[in-house]
């Protein structure tokens, strides 16, 4: 975590170079991605939200250094909120799933995290919202989750409204998502979403939204 955190302050002219050193010195896992190591930190996106209840967080893009913050919140949620965003049980979360999550270009792939208490050195990381891009080309994928014992102060809309507006500046014009029907508190917030958009429920229990803001330029 302290060599990932070195290179990421280091100019990204350099960080490939680092980040290749450090793996050679076995300092991190040849499987580290470094996916941002040729990307600017967005520190503009960074800001302190208040939630419903009145609570400050810090609400800022992932860093590769966040790996172990994200273990020990994936370790926090009860198994039915897993089960609702894996559609499936896990105990525990693939190392190549948190390198994905955690280590993003900022561009093509897109997280923000929810800390708490927002300016202290010692957080928790209690809430996750990001898009991922389709290599194939397709529509990329959106998607958040908030830690059981967060959930109700608006955390989900909120990292749902400002992923939106962050995809929509970096020029996506559609995103996608796929919902357990289960699911009702996702199912809600994307329902009331200002953005226009379609959904379709197949046989197997999942809704599929795709979100479209052309619609919104059209009208």
């Amino acid at each position: 975590e302290r060599c990932l955190a070195m290179i990421d302050i280091a100019h990204p002219d350099f960080r490939q170079q680092l980040l290749e050193q450090a793996k050679e010195k076995k300092y991190i896992s040849r499987s580290q991605p470094g996916r941002f190591s040729g990307s600017l930190y967005p520190v503009d996106l960074e800001c302190i939200h208040v939630t419903k209840s009145g609570k400050s967080v810090l609400v800022r893009p992932i860093k590769a250094v966040d790996e172990d913050d994200l273990r020990n919140f994936f370790h926090k949620l009860s198994d039915h909120s897993v089960y609702l965003r894996y559609f499936r049980k896990m105990k525990s979360m693939p190392q190549r799933i948190l390198q994905k999550t955690a280590d993003v270009d900022y561009t093509n792939d897109m997280a923000m995290v929810v800390l708490s208490p927002p300016l202290a050195h010692s957080h928790e990381l209690v809430a996750i919202g990001q898009w991922v891009s389709d290599p194939r080309g397709g529509i990329p994928e959106i998607a958040f989750q908030v830690r059981d014992d967060w959930q109700g102060e608006g955390l989900g809309t909120y990292l749902f409204e400002r992923l939106a507006a962050i995809a929509q500046k970096h020029g996506l014009e559609k995103l996608k998502a796929d919902v357990l029907s289960d699911n009702k508190g996702m199912n809600t917030i994307f329902e009331r979403s200002k953005i226009p958009f379609t959904n379709k429920q197949s046989d197997f229990g999942v809704t599929t939204y795709l979100f479209d803001w052309t619609e919104t330029q059209h009208k």
